[in-house]
């Protein structure tokens, strides 16, 4: 696959070799665009019609199902490496198919 090709060079910031962007316009969640290799000064972007032949950005994710974790206001608690920091509060957005079926706010314990 193209992506795997353009994402051999990897850094600890990202362990994945990829970096998405992604939005929440109007109750779905869009894939906007795709780079590899992010930790380069200038990363290139993947074509999303390599992976979604046909398609155009955006893309709406009706692949995901679940729970949004977004993190809001400042940090409270810095943890190097993985996703262990905390923040004042977490704006939890579950989905079905892409679309938000519903939203909460959660303050940090």
């Amino acid at each position: 696959m193209a992506l795997m090709k353009r994402a051999s060079q990897r850094c600890s910031a990202s362990w994945r070799g990829y970096r998405a962007k992604w939005e929440v316009r109007e109750g779905q969640l869009l894939l906007l665009s795709l780079h590899a290799n992010p930790c380069n000064n200038d990363p290139p972007e993947v074509p999303l019609s390599e992976l979604f032949p046909g398609a155009s950005p955006p893309i709406a994710a009706t692949w995901f199902t679940g729970t949004l974790r977004i993190p809001q206001g400042k940090m409270v608690e810095y943890v190097h490496m993985g996703y262990q920091s905390r923040h004042e509060r977490y704006l939890l957005l579950s989905m079905q198919g892409g679309v938000v079926t519903s939203r909460r706010v959660e303050e940090a314990k």
